[in-house]
């Protein structure tokens, strides 16, 4: 093998690596891109957790209340009706002693 010949194959293989390492870069290129976007959707997702989080508070706590609310009503529809069932004892009393 001659030295021309032994040239061409070093500027053979010079090509060859200089395309491998195009691609190689053009590669990273876009994995650096897909990295950006990945982390600015990650950011985004972490703000719609934070609003969720803080909404699914607001809701917990606004059941809390409501819970207590119906409570109360719940001990006050229960005075009224064992109020209501004296009186009806009272009326069933009178109604027994006109008999």
């Amino acid at each position: 093998m001659n030295t021309l010949e032994k040239i061409d194959k070093i500027e053979l293989k010079v090509r060859q690596l200089a395309l491998k390492l195009e691609r190689t870069q053009e590669r990273n290129n876009q994995l650096h891109e897909e990295n950006k976007q990945l982390k600015e959707k990650v950011i985004s997702e972490k703000d719609k957790i934070v609003l969720l989080e803080d909404k699914l508070s607001k809701i917990s706590e606004a059941l809390k209340i409501k819970q207590g609310e119906d409570s109360e009503q719940l001990q006050t529809i229960r005075k009224e009706i064992d109020k209501y069932i004296k009186e009806i004892d009272k009326c069933i009393e009178w109604l027994g002693e006109g008999i």
